[in-house]
């Protein structure tokens, strides 16, 4: 499944970035590899031959790597797609 390598990189802090990790995490050391989709074992190995600084670009959705939109704050997804928010103006 997993070379020695990618599983000493999927497995220590330093290599996956602080957002991905719980999800990693569990799915490395509380999942036997058997029992991982396809979907999962494909999304642990992008995660793999990725860079922290490239890992801070995605989030894990339904166990999808997703890339967000540079500015988070403002966009929503709406029906599985990012869309911008419209601001609000209030009167103060």
């Amino acid at each position: 499944m997993f070379t020695d390598k990618q599983y000493i990189k999927l497995t220590t802090i330093n290599f996956v970035h602080e957002q991905l990790f719980p999800w990693v995490r569990h799915h490395m050391v509380d999942v036997k590899p058997e029992n991982l989709t396809e979907i999962q074992y494909k999304t642990l190995l992008l995660i793999a031959d990725m860079l922290i600084a490239e890992q801070k670009q995605y989030v894990i959705i339904d166990d999808m790597l997703v890339k967000t939109p540079t500015d988070i704050q403002n966009y929503i997804k709406i029906q599985g797609e990012w869309q911008k928010r419209k601001e609000l103006k209030i009167n103060r």
